[in-house]
């Protein structure tokens, strides 16, 4: 039986806080994705005269799709930083990502996924 502040409890809490994040970077990417074509798709199928509105609202979210993918790959970047230090503060995560990105100890960047994946492959019996 796993208790709170066994070394497996703490292994557990750290799975469900990277798959959560993981998780939540996925639905950021499909949103991501899925806004900036909402409008033209709305232009498209909209029955009456086209709206100056959505033409406007197309012409601003549209183009902003790269934008969205790099603030969702910036923001991961960051997250996995102050993970790796909780002292860090995100203004200076951010810094660290767009200025120094050299600092980055690719070890943090590379493995913060993988380990998940091979300790969810651990826990089903599988050898890795």
């Amino acid at each position: 039986e796993i208790q709170e502040g066994d070394d497996a409890y703490l292994d557990l809490q750290n799975v469900q806080e990277v798959s959560s994040l993981i998780t939540r970077q996925a639905l950021l990417y499909v949103a991501a994705f899925l806004i900036p074509f909402l409008f033209p798709v709305i232009h498209f199928f909209y029955v009456a005269e086209p709206s100056d509105t959505i033409f406007v609202l197309r012409s601003i979210f549209y183009p902003l799709q790269g934008f969205f993918n790099l603030f969702i790959f910036v923001y991961h970047k960051v997250q996995t930083l102050r993970r790796a230090d909780e002292d860090l503060k995100f203004a200076e995560a951010l810094g660290i990502v767009f200025l120094h990105p050299d600092k980055i100890a690719t070890s943090i960047l590379q493995m913060d996924n993988l380990d998940v994946v091979l300790q969810d492959i651990s826990g089903l019996g599988r050898d890795v």
